[in-house]
């Protein structure tokens, strides 16, 4: 499911206020150099969750959207 778009239903919140596109990446670690090396703002370093065996971070990309990326951990 590499590329594939991901995404959950919740409430709007202080940190939540848009809709927010979710990547599935095979590499996170390696994404997440790319992001930056195109002028994406790393906001949330790569975090595991352990409980569904998987690793997340989000950035944003140089037109100030928040995009997560996904992987397996």
């Amino acid at each position: 499911m590499t590329g594939a778009k991901h995404g959950e239903i919740a409430r709007r919140s202080g940190e939540l206020k848009e809709p927010r596109l979710v990547i599935r990446v095979d590499d996170v670690e390696g994404m997440i150099e790319r992001i930056m090396q195109s002028g994406g703002k790393i906001i949330k370093q790569r975090t595991e969750i352990a409980e569904i065996g998987m690793v997340y971070a989000s950035f944003e990309d140089t037109e100030g959207n928040i995009v997560n990326i996904v992987g397996d951990m």
